[in-house]
């Protein structure tokens, strides 16, 4: 210590070596930065008069009606009110603000009721100026087109007053008034957008404007000082600074000081800071580092060289930062007690991150040379990861053995600090569901290597946690390792430049602004504290998620963005029709601007999404003496015309940008684009219009089916979607030649029916120009349960079937499963992408849209290559390529011409590989996408082709030449493997039709307690309720039983009562969703002819609604036990939500009826997707007769028959997988720690 004190003596030589320096430095940048910035404070003189920014507030403790009214009176001269933002937070606010032709007022007169508000606004006055402010709360209900009226007279307030200090009143409703912290010292540009070029000139002015002299500590007889500088916000490096003196009068008024710097070269966001300072500092200046008295700045973004970037990224080059196996002991989160803090002899990097008692133990299998974890049941595993780089992507690779189906959740996030007794939470910044569940196809296509992986791209924030969860209530999930690698942080190369505008369109749809802070998560603490503006920081957020989403849509082989132009009330561009709810910051309305000018860099197209929810000035606007709609809807003239105007606002600012794709409009049900709807019953707007166009008046009917069997239900269908169309169109002219998307339909758009669907034969037109593309919604979410799995698969194989016919003609929207809102996840599986597959081959769908908060950084497996080949693909629709071999139809071929060249779209929809044989008149060099080219071999004269396909493989060809559609001749496809792959098809088929009997009896649920009936009690039945009269109705017999020694007895005598019945204690919903009932009968031998009618129930209640699912059954009263069959069979049960799940068993004849080995599965088919099974294999085995493998490939894909085949593999075949598990021995706390003791040095 005494070291230290003599080096910081204050006339120490190294002391003052160190001043010199300083002081050296300090000139040298000085003049350096001249060459950077100038500053002239002679520009223009100290301006007259009061120009501030004031906020007006007005707060109520219940919603009122708000009538306000702000009027500038100067006595001297005009006053002008100007630059009004609105602060409301309610959307439906953006359309109650009208300004009148006088600039010295403007009004907000809201038609709904809110608890609060706020307005901006700019007002320039003499120093004579008063304000006029009137703030009324209305309880009563308006009426519609009603004008509350104003109290005569209002607060009145001295502009001098506020420049200096706040306005608050009491008297009635709570108002404040404000002047704009920021507004006292300002730094204006010439223009509002913050874009400029590299290494091009920029000039801003400064000035103060009535600064509170004594409160700042400033005298006008000692002017302080402007710094002037230019900061880096990557890295927060100064590029550039200058000072100048800076005069104030006793006024606190300054002349405007012109401020010029030169754009650096790198592209990125900087901030333009001006400072005030003390000129008489001299120490300040020395270490360059005054201390400010007041600072601004503004915002610039450098806007990068044009560089094109959709080269595929190599990640096996990535160097490896960390691979984490889970039998290893020292990757484990270990006990709270080893604190870093505390111990400094422990390294920080292998430090817990996470509280926890005891080390995880897992089972361990041998699986060839690998030993691999199973992590049990809903079991989870924990580990820090110190070795990733904050700001840089980084790959995370999960592998898992490719014969076990996986179901596990994947979390990433920052460990929080934790209390000395709790664990730290895991602050989630990406959640994942990997899902991987056995396929049809897996038969035939085996993994060399016996493994599979899953991929997620991550941007690291600090202190990261990666967690694993074993979703799966049943089986243990097995892992072999967690593989991580660092990349750098430009994550794509560049590539030749390809025009996206020349291909079909895949985008990666972004819902809502929140994607930007999720893109850009990793920047929040690094400016938490900072001296940068927020409008700096917001503009530095969006150009990284910029940059990260154009590199993430690169790596999965999207050609184009869908970004939203407003949220609600919020906008990301001007507009003149509405004024915008409450912002994040005052740079959002250029944000739009901003991100295209980033993507004109980039060869990525941008489509713009638009959500018509807010108000409109025009239409709230009650001074013209039209009354406002009462309910928003286009079939309002007035409402057509605004949205018109609102679409062409919006192009007419993205058409200045070449990355312009075209408009994206919601069309839901909250938003004022809707089309008509033809299912219910019609709005009495809609009624009304309908009526006047027509004459033919709707009267209300009692309820819906009577009023579609009206003969005028007819006449409004075609009203309705006609109507629709025209407006449609009308909004699609406004494009001006960019196509018009029509998102988030209703699925009754798309209906079959001509006359009921808004999608028809003709409409629209494949060849229209612009384009209007309806697009299709398909959810894709977890399958949480195995109920909702199947009706999933179910439900999207009807919509393919069901859309066909509109196929060339609509787009194709992939989004989250919105039974998982709030909650909802990536999910990251095989199916996905087979899905994707299966639409482009049915629906052959002009546009896709990729949800990006479904992917949220993911990289499903052949999505970049199935994404390739569909933007191969010609623009017009595609025709189908018919086999003359009947036997070829497991394989559709399509074709299609672009720019004279022909394509071809190959999928095979068969579970096992088939080779395709294509003949053709000329010679065509084909190229192939979406494969390697080793699947394509041609002759030597190129008239004949082969493709091999993989099981349920789609590959596009392309002819590299000018070709017509009648240089093809034939085609024909065949199994790969001939015979010996044939007769495994048999096999298969075979396997099947002789298993089908074994899915009425599934595997017992143990969740029932004494089903047997051999448990006896004193006091009633053990596990059941029952009838109690007659006494004696219900009894344990002891000399009937079909399994065990006991059975119940129900005993109804028709006399004292018609039914007996039994209730089972609760039991735990299943995971499944499905729960079945299963059991023995048997009925007492008597002469009636009549059978003892028994019923079965599953009954409960979900989410407070009570359910039942029964089935009533015959048993003939032979005295014959009857054969255990499932009798009751319950779907769509769902276990977080389900309560007072029980079994009910009601006999409903008289006589006596015996019941056994009562039963209860939760994972079998239900009778009708038994029944559809059984038709399957009817139509395979007639298949088989004539050659036709078709039928056989639908029953191969069907879910149950893969259970069944899998169960016939597991008995016959042996495995490679050895079965002996031991339990991972927890190393003692000597073997934990020393790994974590520092190692001896090397000098």
């Amino acid at each position: 210590m005494a070291r230290h004190e003599r080096l910081c003596r204050p006339f120490s030589p190294n002391v003052l070596v160190f001043r010199t320096v300083l002081f050296c430095c300090a000139l040298f940048f000085g003049i350096a930065g001249a060459t950077w910035v100038t500053c002239d404070a002679a520009e223009t003189a100290v301006q007259p008069g009061l120009d501030l920014t004031l906020e007006l507030h007005w707060l109520a403790a219940s919603p009122q009606r708000w009538r306000v009214h702000v009027e500038a009176v100067d006595p001297q001269q005009p006053a002008i009110l100007s630059s009004l933002e609105n602060r409301c937070e309610d959307p439906r606010s953006c359309g109650s603000f009208r300004t009148p032709t006088a600039a010295n007022e403007w009004f907000f007169e809201p038609r709904e009721p809110s608890n609060s508000g706020a307005a901006r606004f700019r007002v320039q006055a003499s120093d004579n100026a008063e304000l006029v402010v009137q703030v009324n709360a209305l309880d009563e209900t308006p009426s519609p087109g009603s004008v509350a009226v104003s109290q005569p007279q209002g607060t009145r307030i001295s502009l001098r007053q506020l420049a200096l200090q706040e306005h608050h009143n009491s008297d009635g409703p709570a108002w404040t008034l404000q002047r704009v912290a920021s507004d006292a010292f300002r730094i204006e540009a010439s223009t509002s957008s913050p874009i400029v070029e590299a290494d091009s000139p920029i000039t801003m002015s400064v000035r103060a404007h009535r600064l509170d002299l004594p409160a700042l500590g400033l005298s006008p007889d000692a002017p302080p000082n402007l710094v002037s500088s230019l900061v880096r916000l990557s890295d927060r490096h100064v590029m550039a600074s200058h000072t100048v003196p800076f005069p104030i009068d006793s006024s606190g008024n300054s002349p405007s000081v012109a401020v010029s710097h030169r754009t650096p070269i790198e592209p990125g966001v900087y901030e333009i800071r001006c400072e005030i300072v003390h000129a008489d500092r001299l120490w300040t200046r020395l270490r360059r580092r005054e201390d400010a008295i007041l600072r601004t700045g503004k915002a610039i973004v450098v806007l990068p060289a044009k560089i094109s970037t959709g080269g595929r990224v190599d990640f096996s080059v990535w160097p490896t930062l960390q691979t984490i196996h889970l039998s290893d002991a020292s990757q484990w989160s270990v006990p709270q007690f080893f604190s870093y803090r505390s111990n400094p002899l422990i390294p920080t990097p292998r430090m817990p991150s996470r509280v926890a008692s005891e080390a995880p133990r897992f089972r361990e299998i041998t699986l060839g040379d690998k030993q691999i974890s199973l992590i049990s049941p809903n079991g989870t595993f924990e580990t820090p990861l110190p070795k990733l780089r904050v700001g840089s992507p980084h790959h995370i690779t999960v592998r898992y053995p490719a014969n076990r189906p996986i179901n596990i959740g994947l979390r990433l996030g920052r460990s929080q600090p934790a209390n000395a007794d709790t664990a730290r939470p895991l602050h989630s910044l990406a959640d994942f569901v990997i899902q991987d569940q056995r396929r049809a196809e897996d038969r035939h296509s085996v993994d060399p290597e016996g493994w599979r992986q899953q991929s997620v791209l991550y941007y690291p924030q600090g202190q990261d946690q990666l967690q694993i969860i074993n979703l799966d209530p049943a089986r243990d999930a097995a892992i072999e390792s967690i593989e991580i690698k660092g990349g750098p942080t430009d994550l794509v190369a560049p590539v030749e430049a390809v025009d996206p505008s020349d291909s079909r369109c895949s985008a990666i749809a972004m819902d809502d602004f929140r994607w930007v802070d999720k893109l850009s998560m990793d920047q929040v603490d690094r400016y938490a504290n900072s001296e940068f503006t927020e409008e700096s920081i917001t503009l530095h957020r969006l150009y990284v998620a910029t940059m990260r989403l154009n590199e993430y849509a690169a790596v999965l082989g999207a050609n184009a963005v869908l970004i939203p132009a407003n949220q609600a009330g919020r906008s990301w561009f001007h507009s003149s029709l509405f004024l915008p709810a409450k912002r994040s910051c005052d740079i959002e309305p250029e944000c739009l601007d901003v991100l295209m000018s980033l993507m004109d860099r980039c060869d990525r197209n941008v489509m713009i999404a638009i959500d018509p929810v807010m108000t409109m000035s025009d239409l709230e606007r009650t001074d013209l003496g039209d009354p406002r709609p009462e309910g928003y809807h286009f079939v309002d003239r007035r409402v057509r015309v605004s949205l018109a105007k609102l679409i062409s606002e919006v192009v007419a600012e993205a058409k200045l940008h070449p990355c312009f794709g075209g408009i994206a409009l919601s069309c839901g049900a909250s938003g004022y684009a809707r089309p008509i709807d033809t299912t219910t019953f019609p709005c009495e707007a809609v009624g009304r219009q309908f009526a006047a166009e027509t004459g033919s008046p709707i009267a209300v009917p009692v309820d819906l089916a009577n009023w579609m069997n009206q003969p005028v239900y007819a006449k409004f269908q075609q009203w309705a979607n006609q109507s629709s169309r025209l407006f449609y169109e009308t909004l699609a002219s406004q494009c001006e030649g960019h196509a018009l998307l029509l998102v988030d339909l209703p699925q009754s758009a798309f209906a079959n029916d001509a006359a009921s669907g808004l999608v028809g034969p003709s409409w629209p037109a494949a060849s229209r120009d612009p384009p209007i593309i309806p697009v299709v919604s398909q959810q894709y979410g977890p399958n949480r349960s195995l109920s909702l799995q199947v009706d999933a698969q179910s439900r999207a194989g009807q919509d393919r079937i069901s859309l066909e016919p509109h196929a060339g003609r609509i787009g194709l929207a992939i989004l989250p499963d919105p039974s998982d809102a709030p909650t909802a996840v990536s999910v990251i599986g095989r199916s996905q992408v087979a899905a994707l597959q299966q639409s482009i081959d049915r629906l052959d769908p002009a546009v896709i849209l990729l949800n990006g908060h479904l992917l949220a950084g993911s990289l499903p497996l052949g999505l970049r290559q199935t994404l390739a080949g569909f933007r191969a693909l010609p623009r017009t629709p595609l025709q189908e390529l018919v086999s003359a071999d009947p036997c070829s139809e497991t394989v559709h071929v399509k074709w299609g011409v672009d720019k004279q060249k022909l394509s071809l779209l190959i999928a095979n929809v068969a579970p096992w590989p088939n080779d395709v044989e294509l003949a053709c008149r000329t010679p065509i060099h084909w190229i192939m996408e979406g494969k390697e080219p080793a699947s394509l071999i041609q002759n030597p004269d190129r008239t004949r082709t082969k493709i091999e396909l993989g099981a349920g493989e789609m590959v596009v060809l392309y002819s590299d030449s000018i070709q017509s559609p009648d240089a093809l001749f034939a085609w024909s496809s065949h199994v790969r493997g001939g015979d010996a792959a044939i007769d495994r098809i048999k096999m298969d088929v075979t396997t099947v039709v002789e298993k089908l009997g074994t899915l009425s009896d599934s595997d017992p649920y143990p969740a029932l307690s004494n089903g047997s009936f051999e448990v006896s009690s004193d006091v009633g039945i053990t596990g059941w309720l029952h009838a109690q009269y007659p006494e004696g109705c219900v009894t344990i017999d002891t000399a009937e039983s079909i399994e065990g020694k006991k059975s119940v007895c129900l005993i109804t005598d028709g006399h004292a009562t018609m039914q007996t019945w039994l209730v089972s204690e609760t039991i735990t919903p299943p995971a499944s969703g499905r729960l079945a009932v299963s059991l023995a009968c048997r009925a007492k031998s008597a002469e009636v002819s009549s059978p003892h009618r028994v019923r079965v129930s599953v009954e409960g209640t979900q989410a407070g609604t009570p359910f039942r699912y029964s089935q009533e059954v015959e048993v003939p009263r032979n005295g014959q036990w009857q054969p255990r069959k499932i009798l009751a069979e319950a779907d769509q049960i769902q276990p977080t939500s389900t309560e007072s799940l029980r079994i009910t068993i009601d006999s409903l004849s008289p006589g006596q009826l015996w019941i056994d080995d009562v039963r209860l599965h939760d994972r079998f088919p239900t009778g009708k997707e038994r029944t559809e099974l059984q038709n399957q294999a009817f139509l395979a085995v007639q298949g088989l007769q004539r050659g036709n493998l078709e039928p056989c490939s639908r029953l191969l894909k069907n879910r149950w028959s893969q259970v069944l085949l899998d169960a016939s593999s597991t008995h016959t075949k042996s495995t490679n997988e050895q079965s002996k598990s031991k339990e991972s021995e927890a190393p003692g706390v000597a073997e934990r720690i020393r790994s974590w003791l520092p190692s001896p040095m090397r000098f």
